[in-house]
């Protein structure tokens, strides 16, 4: 085998190891001989995992791996601190040497770091590392401001993340706020960054505007809405990026404040970002200048509820919300329709939308097959007023019959005599199958009558699952034409599909 592989290309060998390292059988050739343990290296080790306890000489990752790494991720809680510093004139650990000694090394990722936090000297070394590109952070970085003490020059990263719970008892760090602050206001990253990714609360939002951002293409943020504080809207606080591709403004809305806008309300010139191609917002303002203005370029949008507005049908789902104060101002039918005849976008390919139904329930479902014909995934929340338990399911397929493109078809329709997801740690496991039997039967029942009316195109009609924890979506695939459709049952057809299976997870009961 090994004089075979020897007569390969080595691109073809790497493609051959390519393959091999999703499940784990690379290691396992490596483990045949000398030769190509040596010729795998490049792939195997790639990508290493080093532990925050473990940074010492004895137990970072060996020395003659470091000429392969790519992207290295700090796992866990750290031991050392920043008192160790002020002691020596040396960092008392490998970390310095060993990231500026791996010469491919362009990607560190921090993962749960625990109370203490990363040392600030750890943190400045890892971010002054010249041949840095992506820098991510999946906790809070530190629970202290840093240290006047501490500087360092970024290097010019192409990526900065950080993710933290998107329902923390705690929202706002300085912290955090003040290092990424610290990071934003270096001219080399003002010019080389594309892709910001935070939450909202620690954003400087008062500097963004200052500078001029020619590379950002993704621009990412989570959380509160900062307007409470910072009266300007995001034409204003971002236009300054004209590269901008992607906009995702996920944002609780807080209780007695106006509906998300990004332009003024005299906004008149063309947006400022002329080659955006992905727009989420929440709790979308109809009078928003702004959906007149949409580019072409656009290919995704979402106007949806954040959380989930289903969330709020259940004490247990939106006691975090209320804690911060947030409440749920989804759109009706009317407002949503008047947005979308607005939007001009014959190329659009993918689209969500989250809507209280009223007396105009079928009207965006009208709109949609007018405005966006070349859909092919389609995403629709659609909520029940209080007054009646009819779901239209005929007429909502009659109204996207002019989507002769649709592949993927999202619903979640409130159907009625839904059972409560919070109560199945309550009942006995015979109840809940009975109940996840009954809601798949109304699901398929409800794909084929809604399928029947929908063009060859459909392959999936997937309806949402409420759960506990996760929600998730029950897919079924579609054959045949019209009345000779059949619709059945397959779990992991959307995973097949290199879709994802599951909604956004339910909050948790309590603030973490």
């Amino acid at each position: 085998m090994v004089s075979s592989l020897r007569r390969l290309d080595d691109d073809v060998l790497l493609q051959i190891y390519e393959e091999l390292l999703p499940d784990r059988c690379l290691r396992t050739l490596s483990l045949t001989c000398k030769w190509v343990r040596e010729s795998v290296k490049p792939v195997l080790f790639r990508s290493a995992i080093q532990q925050s306890c473990r940074i010492t000489w004895a137990e970072f990752l060996p020395r003659h791996l470091w000429p392969y790494v790519q992207h290295l991720t700090f796992f866990g809680h750290w031991s050392i601190s920043d008192s160790l510093r002020k002691r020596s004139n040396t960092i008392p650990y490998p970390l310095h040497q060993a990231v500026s000694e791996m010469p491919h090394l362009t990607s560190i990722s921090i993962a749960y770091v625990g109370p203490s936090g990363v040392p600030w000297t750890a943190v400045a070394t890892i971010i002054s590392q010249p041949r840095l590109r992506s820098f991510a952070i999946m906790d809070s970085l530190n629970r202290e401001e840093p240290p006047d003490t501490v500087s360092f020059t970024a290097a010019p990263l192409t990526c900065y993340r950080q993710r933290m719970g998107q329902f923390r008892r705690n929202r706002y760090s300085v912290s955090n706020s003040t290092f990424l602050c610290l990071v934003l206001d270096q001219p080399q990253v003002n010019q080389s960054l594309e892709t910001l990714e935070v939450p909202s609360e620690i954003i400087p939002l008062e500097l963004i505007p200052e500078f001029r951002w020619p590379r950002m293409k993704r621009l990412l943020l989570c959380g509160e809405d900062w307007r409470h504080e910072i009266p300007r809207t995001a034409a204003e606080l971002f236009g300054q990026m004209p590269a901008l591709q992607e906009l995702v403004l996920k944002l609780g809305h807080r209780g007695g404040t106006p509906l998300l806008r990004l332009c003024p309300s005299n906004w008149t010139r063309p947006l400022p970002w002329p080659e955006l191609k992905t727009l989420t917002l929440t709790y979308p303002d109809p009078s928003d200048p702004l959906y007149s203005l949409l580019p072409d370029t656009l290919r995704s949008l979402a106007l949806r509820c954040w959380p989930r507005h289903y969330n709020a049908y259940f004490i247990e789902s939106w006691s975090a919300a209320q804690g911060y104060g947030w409440t749920s101002p989804i759109l009706g039918s009317r407002s949503l329709d008047s947005i979308l005849r607005r939007c001009q976008l014959s190329s659009l390919h993918t689209l969500e939308i989250e809507y209280m139904a009223d007396a105009l329930d079928i009207d965006p479902l009208r709109t949609i097959s007018q405005a966006f014909p070349n859909l092919t995934s389609l995403t629709i929340y659609r909520y029940m007023p209080n007054d009646t338990d009819d779901v239209p399911v005929l007429e909502i397929g009659q109204a996207l019959k002019a989507l002769s493109r649709l592949t993927y078809l999202y619903l979640h329709l409130d159907f009625p005599d839904v059972p409560n997801p919070f109560d199945y740690d309550h009942l006995p496991i015979f109840q809940v199958e009975e109940d996840d039997a009954r809601m798949l039967a109304v699901f398929k029942q409800a794909a084929y009558s809604i399928a029947r009316s929908l063009g060859p195109s459909i392959a999936i009609v997937s309806h949402l699952m409420q759960g506990p924890v996760t929600n998730e979506w029950k897919p079924f695939r579609v054959e045949g034409i019209g009345d000779e459709r059949t619709v059945w049952f397959d779990q992991n057809a959307l995973v097949r599909c290199g879709l994802t299976g599951v909604d956004e997870s339910t909050p948790p009961t309590h603030q973490m």
